[in-house]
């Protein structure tokens, strides 16, 4: 296996920062085929970028990398054979509060810190995210998530929709053709509006036994297990709605 590295933050022909700039950036833009990113927020560690070619070809495989002003792009080419030659890891650290956008075939990646707003899309993505965020934004034919953390705005969409979540968000909502998720909304009492729609929805929620809850559930076939008492007007709203629905309500 032969691997190469690069240090993102030296300042190449592609365009990539300087070290003293990386705390310049305020948004990290990834295109193309598919990458493995593991990125943290964290003030108290050197911002910087690393970029680890792995059984790299520089005949099949290209990746580019572009700046403007605050703006950090790659794009990523890893030719027909990306599957059985190429493929490109990008780890690193940011200032804080920064934006991330993805529009990739592949993502599988790690994120923790705080950021200001992740939007990824793409045909498949597997994404482990921790920490603060203002917004997060999954689509992709393909999601698996795990999250972890304080959330504002969580939005998931895909054929196949696998998430777990753990946390606080003032909203949720899922979409999806099958949609599989697992949600714990942290606090005495969340104020939150939680919905999921699919053909096929299987949905757990959990949160504090003092939580009043404000649901409602419709499908061909739905079932709800629990005794969570129904509330109207609570600050915590459920909605969820499909063909094929099952939803457990628990209290911790």
């Amino acid at each position: 296996m032969h691997a190469a590295k690069m240090a993102c933050c030296l300042l190449l022909a592609a365009g990539a920062a300087q070290a003293e700039d990386a705390a310049g950036i305020d948004r990290l833009n990834f295109r193309g085929d598919a990458l493995t990113l593991e990125l943290s927020a964290d003030a108290g560690k050197p911002y910087k970028l690393d970029m680890e070619k792995r059984n790299w070809s520089d005949q099949h495989c290209k990746v580019s990398v572009n700046r403007q002003g605050g703006e950090l792009t790659f794009l990523i080419d890893l030719g027909a054979v990306a599957s059985d030659r190429c493929g490109l890891v990008i780890k690193g650290n940011v200032k804080p509060g920064k934006r991330v956008t993805a529009d990739l075939q592949a993502l599988n990646g790690k994120l923790s810190g705080q950021f200001d707003r992740v939007s990824l899309r793409g045909h498949a993505l597997d994404m482990d995210l921790k920490g603060k965020y203002k917004a997060v934004a999954l689509e992709a034919n393909a999601v698996k998530g795990e999250l972890r953390g304080d959330m504002d705005e969580l939005k998931a969409k895909g054929d196949a929709l696998n998430l777990a979540f753990e946390g606080a968000s003032r909203a949720v909502a899922l979409d999806g053709q099958a949609v599989k998720a697992k949600l714990k909304l942290l606090g005495a009492q969340p104020a939150a509006s939680v919905e999921a729609h699919g053909q096929m929805v299987k949905l757990d929620l959990r949160a504090s036994r003092q939580a009043k809850l404000d649901y409602q559930v419709q499908g061909q076939a739905s079932k709800v297990d629990g005794d969570w008492a129904n509330t109207p007007g609570a600050p915590l709203k459920l909605r969820v709605s499909g063909q094929a629905v099952k939803v457990s309500l628990d209290q911790d």
